[in-house]
């Protein structure tokens, strides 16, 4: 065991609509902190465990059903049981001419796996695929494939049914429709528990929230940080983004700026000999004299 300083990254990433309100994809945040070591030894034999036959991808490419339902057909199963979704051309009198998907994707992997366990613990199964596509997906074409393999059929269609509606509920992946005519729209999915909780306008303690959340979820109220509306998020997020570009504006006249004629600081450690010059239509500008 042992105790040591490091710098630990945090990254604040963007998705979906956050990252249009933002215009960008991940902000980094570093700090010091003390951390301790613990190395443990893990016998050879944790190596031979039995890999459960669950396959879960995330892909740009159209989906391949056939070669999907290849992944989970087994020789001692009667029954494979499948769901397919894809993409409409309508939604409310508008029409549809496309839908684009994006995803957390280490995280969304992480509960697709996570579903896949949580039905081989009901069910007695063979093979699970959850295959998700990504980016743009036309008309017609499949964005999800889910395949389930079993000995007897009862077992893999429950099974696929549980599956799609906790990926819906659970996976962190969006969706926007993009219409022949008219602003695009990021939808939200009717299932997805943590829309479902903040848009309860009534107060409601933690113990309720998770009673009447399934397969026993439970949230701890120590992780929820923030309880604000979409109006004061993107407030805070602009205030934010205000302050960092703030900071990096005076860090570079910090860094690039020594007018020594004016100053005479010879001991500045900027890297040019230049003055700040400002401009009407912008905070920040350089104007660069020589190279040191």
């Amino acid at each position: 065991m042992d105790k040591t300083d490091t710098q630990v990254q945090t990254t604040i990433l963007f998705f979906a609509k956050a990252r249009e309100i933002t215009g960008c994809k991940e902000l980094f945040l570093y700090y010091r902190r003390r951390i301790r070591l613990q190395l443990f030894h893990h016998l050879a034999e944790d190596n031979m465990e039995k890999k459960p036959k669950n396959f879960v991808k995330l892909q740009q490419e159209e989906l391949n059903v056939a070669e999907i339902m290849e992944l989970v057909t087994f020789p001692n199963c009667g029954a494979i049981s499948n769901f397919i979704g894809i993409t409409r051309d309508n939604f409310e009198n508008k029409k549809v001419i496309k839908l684009e998907y994006e995803a957390y994707e280490s995280m969304a992997l992480k509960e697709m796996t996570n579903i896949c366990n949580k039905i081989r613990l009901q069910w007695h199964v063979e093979g699970v695929a959850i295959h998700h596509r990504i980016g743009e997906v036309p008309i017609s074409k499949a964005s999800v494939v889910i395949a389930v393999s079993s000995p007897h059929r009862e077992e893999s269609l429950r099974a696929v049914e549980y599956a799609i509606n906790t990926l819906k509920a659970s996976v962190p992946i969006w969706k926007k429709e993009v219409y022949e005519t008219g602003e695009p729209q990021w939808k939200q999915n009717k299932e997805c528990k943590w829309t479902n909780i903040l848009k309860r306008e009534d107060a409601q303690t933690v113990a309720d929230i998770n009673e009447k959340i399934p397969n026993k979820d439970v949230i701890d109220q120590n992780l929820v940080q923030i309880r604000a509306s979409s109006k004061e998020l993107n407030h805070r997020i602009k205030s934010f983004i205000e302050r960092k570009r703030h900071q990096v504006n005076t860090v570079n006249v910090q860094e690039f700026c020594r007018h020594s004629e004016k100053s005479g600081n010879e001991n500045s450690c900027a890297r040019v000999d230049a003055i700040l010059i400002r401009r009407k239509d912008s905070k920040s500008h350089v104007k660069g004299n020589n190279v040191k």
